[in-house]
């Protein structure tokens, strides 16, 4: 195979099979729109499992309301891998085979890694909500 003919075989394998057009489908009812399905989101929270569990037993509302996620990363499964909450779901899942394609889905991601159905997810406080120096 000639090198052009590898240049076209490599782009074969990377075109674009659709394209999802974003705010097409109407907001939800916190009025976010396309918060799912587009991509996995990475979040700032580091990733542990046991993490909301910990924080219902202690009896604090903050598992409710905002949490803010726990201060390092424990992933049983590969420890010493520090990894970041992922959320949402990508394109490439489907309710066949992929469980964790919904809004409120969890799953997790080496901060190291990275995949071209991963993104990351904005967050604003409202203004409201800040505070000011006098």
């Amino acid at each position: 195979m000639h090198a052009s003919e590898k240049s076209q075989e490599k782009s074969r394998r990377f075109q674009i099979v659709s394209i999802t057009f974003l705010a097409l489908p109407p907001p939800n009812g916190y009025g976010l729109y396309d918060v799912g399905g587009n991509v996995w989101q990475w979040c700032s929270d580091w990733y542990r499992p046991d993490y909301f569990a910990k924080l219902a037993a202690s009896g604090a509302d903050a598992a409710a309301r905002n949490p803010q996620g726990p201060p390092d990363s424990y992933d049983p499964q590969e420890s010493g891998i520090w990894k970041r909450v992922q959320k949402g779901g990508s394109f490439l899942c489907s309710d066949e085979y992929c469980t964790r394609y919904l809004v409120g889905s969890r799953g997790k991601g080496a901060v190291d890694s990275g995949s071209l159905n991963v993104g990351f997810r904005c967050v604003a406080s409202p203004v409201s909500s800040l505070t000011t120096s006098p």
